[in-house]
């Protein structure tokens, strides 16, 4: 079977589960990176954790609820939009951040509050930050999921 590895906002492959095999072996493929099979099409941790959408709903239902997220650093509060989602992370808007955040990439991991505005309904989740971006609209920070699953 053949993989495709999803690593530091990149596709690569694909990979034979021996090469996957040594990369764990290596510690160069963690159990937080995932991998999609060229069979099933599904996403899914090197871990094998199972994979959930952590909102339930498509790109398409996404438009029509209000989604948000927060996130301490040193006992400094940020928040902002859910511009993303996916079932290994989720990308957070931070409109008016105009400079990266430090230490952020040194921590861990770190617990979002993520919120579903439309129905209130909210879910504590714990992930390690992937990359942040200033763009126009604010600060994009990408976060992957640290646990197995995340629902809301």
């Amino acid at each position: 079977m053949q993989y495709y590895l999803y690593k530091h906002g990149s596709l690569t492959g694909p990979f034979g589960e021996e090469k996957i095999d040594d990369l764990k072996k290596t510690k160069k493929l963690m159990e937080y990176h995932w991998v999609i099979d060229s069979e099933s099409q599904t996403w899914k941790s090197v871990s094998d954790a199972p994979t959930s959408n952590p909102f339930h709903m498509s790109e398409k239902n996404m438009k029509d609820r209000t989604l948000s997220g927060a996130f301490f650093i040193a006992k400094n509060a940020y928040t902002g939009v859910i511009k993303s989602f996916h079932s290994f992370g989720v990308e957070i808007v931070l409109t008016g951040q105009k400079n990266p955040l430090r230490g952020l990439s040194e921590l861990k991991s770190i617990f979002l509050n993520l919120c579903d505005e439309t129905n209130f309904t909210f879910v504590n989740a714990k992930a390690f930050m992937q990359s942040q971006e200033v763009a126009e609209d604010g600060l994009h920070v990408r976060f992957h999921w640290d646990q197995q699953e995340v629902s809301l």
